[in-house]
């Protein structure tokens, strides 16, 4: 099991990276949402473009500028309002037309 170090402002969290379902961006840090009962959401200290960078072997996608999707997590995607993405957790989460075509091509390649 593989996990990731995530900085926040009292120390660090050591998170499996399969309980990672997707992360926010607010402003210069993010928010994490986790499949770990009792912790939906924890605010990191690092950017998304970070994150995106760190966790790019890991099938993670950006969506939007504003999220970064564990694609495990992934239950659905809507094509109403321009792509919708559907995580286990029955959060909605909006996918850009420029990156519709990449996140589809990844949901074909996962095995």
């Amino acid at each position: 099991m593989q996990r990731i170090a995530l900085p926040n402002k009292d120390g660090f969290d050591y998170v499996p990276v399969d309980d990672i379902i997707y992360f926010k961006s607010d402003m210069n840090f993010s928010i994490v949402s986790l499949t770990t009962t009792g912790v939906t959401n924890k605010h990191v200290l690092k950017s998304i473009s970070q994150l995106e960078i760190e966790l790019k072997p890991h099938h993670f996608t950006r969506s939007h500028n504003q999220y970064l999707v564990n694609i495990n997590h992934v239950i659905r995607f809507e094509k109403s309002e321009g792509g919708v993405i559907v995580v286990s957790n029955e959060v909605r989460i909006p996918l850009a037309r420029a990156r519709k075509h990449k996140f589809l091509s990844q949901l074909r390649n996962l095995k």
